[in-house]
């Protein structure tokens, strides 16, 4: 049958089949397998032919616009002619062709149109063309009626839903107070923090104000003060607050230089009392 052989314990076996064998598993267990691939490949196939038939409507519908296109230009090209004749001038169909040059299958619906320009003919394409304009435009028409019904019902439909709500609030109307309530108070309360918080930015201002004019002088900017809107308060408190950032900068580099000099000084005293103590003590023992 088949042996199996490995080359260290944990590798997985490997298994070989005689072909015999080999040939009947193929046929037992593998014919799951291989109709699934047959489905797959049936599938495929179908798509195709789904893509192709689709691809073939198409250019149906695309060759239908077409040969309807024409036959509008055919119409059209009839009707001049229907009046020129009416007018009695000859047929110059030539003249017709020339504004439709080059495009070789509306020449062909009109040369179909032309050879056989009896009145008759003429009058039916012109009434078709007309019987479809005319079709064309009912159409439309009913269109828009129908959509103003839609519409209208619609409307309709949504003044029966808040009805019904209405009239179901008002068997809970107790309900709707207290959510109306419960609204109210959110409303107020946001009011209030908004307030609030304008409140505690005027009064931040103040006291930054207070701060800035017990630091500087600065009655003779107090109109002015007076005159800005809180935003450019900040602003210029800002330009305030730099300028006193930079005095009070300068003091402490001051107040450091001072306390140099005195530590300084200091020390030297120092020096001198303890040369003076040593001195005297020299002396004495001398």
């Amino acid at each position: 049958g088949f042996a199996s052989t490995s080359r260290s314990p944990q590798d997985a076996p490997v298994v070989y089949f005689s072909p015999a064998k080999a040939l009947s598993l193929s046929t037992q267990g593998a014919k799951g397998a291989s109709r699934k691939r047959l489905r797959l490949h049936d599938k495929v196939l179908k798509d195709r032919a789904r893509v192709l038939r689709g691809n073939a409507e198409l250019r149906c519908k695309v060759a239908a616009g077409k040969r309807q296109r024409d036959e509008m230009r055919a119409v059209r090209v009839a009707k001049a002619l229907e009046l020129r004749r009416r007018e009695g001038g000859a047929l110059d169909i030539q003249r017709c062709w020339r504004g439709l040059k080059g495009r070789r299958r509306a020449r062909g619906a009109m040369r179909r149109v032309v050879g056989e320009l009896s009145e008759k003919v003429v009058n039916r394409l012109v009434s078709r063309a007309v019987k479809n304009a005319h079709r064309m435009i009912w159409m439309k028409k009913e269109r828009e009626k129908v959509n103003e019904s839609v519409k209208n019902e619609s409307a309709n439909k949504i003044q029966q839903y808040w009805a019904k709500r209405a009239r179901e609030s008002k068997r809970i109307g107790r309900w709707s107070e207290l959510y109306q309530n419960r609204k109210e108070e959110r409303r107020r309360k946001i009011e209030k923090r908004k307030e609030e918080w304008s409140l505690k930015m005027i009064k931040k201002a103040a006291v930054e104000l207070d701060a800035l004019r017990r630091a500087k002088d600065i009655r003779q900017d107090r109109d002015l003060w007076n005159e800005c809107e809180v935003g450019q308060r900040v602003g210029f408190m800002e330009v305030e607050r730099r300028k006193l950032n930079e005095v009070r900068r300068v003091e402490k580099v001051e107040r450091e230089r001072r306390k140099e000099e005195r530590l300084e000084i200091e020390g030297k005293l120092e020096g001198m009392r303890m040369l003076g103590r040593e001195g005297g003590g020299g002396g004495g023992g001398g």
